[in-house]
């Protein structure tokens, strides 16, 4: 029997739809198959998915109550910085010289301030830099404008990987929510520092 180009077309139809309505049928039947414990447990996992951390993310939790030369509140220790009261720090550098980090840009100007404490802790050449441990470092643009602080602070006696350091980094001296990085463990900050004296690179004694 002769078939024309118009029945060969509704053949070809009559046969797709017949495969997807297989298919289909063959899907739903998997399904019934599978545990209605085993469906809820993966749309479960799926809901328990967290985002994804950044590097800059606090790792550990900040202690609270501590009695330091400054404090670690987002709100307190921006109104601190831009104060300027850390620059009574007896320890301090008198001229900008290069990062020698990341900080904005590698080699941008910097200035570094650092607390009795570790001033101390620096002159004993203590592997470890006790509790109270503080480090300020004013940022500067390549014109050598004022652009933010990146600050340390030891909040415990033991480093802990850098767990022991709270961190923290805002690149704006008028805006206390351009935070780069604010917190205890921060990755992006001690996987940089951790060539350093326990964290500090800062080269002691200053040189100017």
């Amino acid at each position: 029997m002769k078939i024309n180009v118009k029945n060969k077309f509704y053949l070809a139809l009559c046969l797709a739809i017949s495969f997807y309505s297989c298919k289909q049928e063959k899907n739903e039947s998997e399904k019934e198959k599978t545990p209605a414990s085993t469906v809820q447990k993966v749309e479960e996992k799926e809901m328990e998915k967290k985002p994804k951390t950044s590097i800059w993310d606090p790792t550990a939790e900040t202690p609270e109550g501590l009695n330091l030369d400054i404090p670690l509140s987002k709100n307190e220790l921006f109104a601190y910085l831009k104060e300027g009261k850390y620059r009574d720090f007896e320890t301090q550098e008198k001229e900008l010289h290069p990062s020698l980090g990341p900080h904005q840009k590698l080699n941008l100007p910097v200035k570094v301030f650092i607390n009795d404490v570790l001033a101390k802790s620096l002159d004993d050449k203590n592997a470890e830099h006790p509790k109270g441990s503080v480090i300020v470092k004013e940022m500067y643009d390549e014109n050598e404008s004022p652009m933010g602080w990146a600050v340390m602070v030891k909040t415990s006696d033991k480093t802990d990987g850098g767990k022991g350091w709270f961190w923290y980094e805002v690149t704006s001296n008028d805006n206390p929510d351009d935070i780069a990085a604010m917190g205890n463990g921060v990755v992006g900050c001690y996987s940089c520092h951790g060539i350093g004296r326990d964290m500090v690179r800062t080269e002691y004694p200053f040189k100017n």
